[in-house]
C-alpha cells in the first residue's frame, strides 16, 4: 500500500515578463484578465496518477514544460505566465527579470 505525508506549504508567486500586456496594467488583475493569456505549466510526469494541472483560470491557454527553470525560462521570454515558488522568484523581481502580477483574491 501506498503512504504519503504532506512536505508543507510553499508559497507561490504570479510572475511575467516585464514587457508581457499584464505587466503593464496598473491595478490588481482580476481572474478574467488572465483568459487569453498562456499559463506555462510544467508537465504532470506522473504514471501512476491521473494528470493535472493546478492553479489555472477558465479560458487559459496551456503552454507545457518539462522542468522549473524551462518554466523561469519561457516566462522570462514573454510567453506567457506562471506561479513560481518562493525559492525563486523574489531573486528574480528583485533584479527585473520577472515581474510580480498582482491577482485580485478569489471569493470563497
Amino acid at each position: 500500500s501506498l503512504h504519503y505525508a504532506p512536505l508543507g506549504d510553499m508559497p507561490m508567486h504570479l510572475s511575467a515578463a516585464p514587457n508581457h500586456p499584464l505587466s503593464q496594467l496598473q491595478r490588481k488583475l482580476q481572474p478574467q484578465d488572465l483568459q487569453g493569456h498562456y499559463a506555462v505549466v510544467i508537465s504532470d510526469s506522473s504514471r501512476l496518477w491521473p494528470s493535472r494541472t493546478l492553479g489555472l483560470f477558465p479560458g487559459q491557454k496551456l503552454l507545457r514544460v518539462s522542468d522549473l527553470a524551462s518554466k523561469i525560462d519561457a516566462i522570462r521570454q514573454g510567453l506567457g505566465i506562471g506561479f513560481l515558488p518562493a525559492t525563486h522568484a523574489p531573486r528574480l523581481f528583485a533584479t527585473g527579470e520577472l515581474t510580480e502580477l498582482n491577482l485580485q483574491p478569489l471569493a470563497n
